[in-house]
C-alpha cells in the first residue's frame, strides 16, 4: 500500500533533509521512476552514486534520460584525461550502455564506444 502523506493533510515526511535519497531509495521499488528522475531533475547537487541508483531502474523507462545524464560526466572525464576517476567514468558509461541495450539500440552503443576510443 502506497500512502501519499501530502494528500493526507498530514506533513510531508520527505521535504528537507535526506529527503533527496529518500525518495531516491523509494520510488524506483513504487514503480515511480520518473518521480525519481523528477527528483534529481530538480536538484541542482545529487551524489553520483544516488543518480546511478535511479539509472538502473530507469534504463526501460527512460533510457534516453539515462543517456543524456550518463555520457556528459564520462565524456569529460575521458576528455580532461583524469586517470584517477576512470573507474567513475566507467561507471557512467556502463549506466549509458544498458540504457542503450534496452532500448534496442546496440549498434548505436557501438558506434559513441568507437567515438570515445578515437
Amino acid at each position: 500500500m502506497t500512502f501519499c502523506w501530502v494528500s493526507l493533510g498530514q506533513p510531508n515526511r520527505f521535504s528537507g533533509g535526506r529527503s533527496t535519497e529518500a525518495k531516491i531509495d523509494i520510488f524506483p521499488h513504487e514503480n515511480l521512476v520518473r518521480d525519481a528522475i523528477k527528483v534529481v531533475s530538480d536538484n541542482s547537487y545529487v551524489q553520483s552514486h544516488l543518480i546511478w541508483r535511479i539509472m538502473d531502474a530507469a534504463a526501460t523507462v527512460a533510457p534516453n534520460w539515462v543517456i543524456d545524464r550518463a555520457c556528459p560526466p564520462a565524456e569529460k572525464i575521458l576528455d580532461e584525461k583524469k586517470a584517477d576517476r576512470y573507474e567513475e567514468a566507467i561507471k557512467w558509461l556502463k549506466k549509458a550502455r544498458n540504457a542503450f541495450y534496452m532500448s534496442g539500440r546496440r549498434e548505436e552503443w557501438q558506434t559513441y564506444r568507437e567515438s570515445l576510443i578515437k
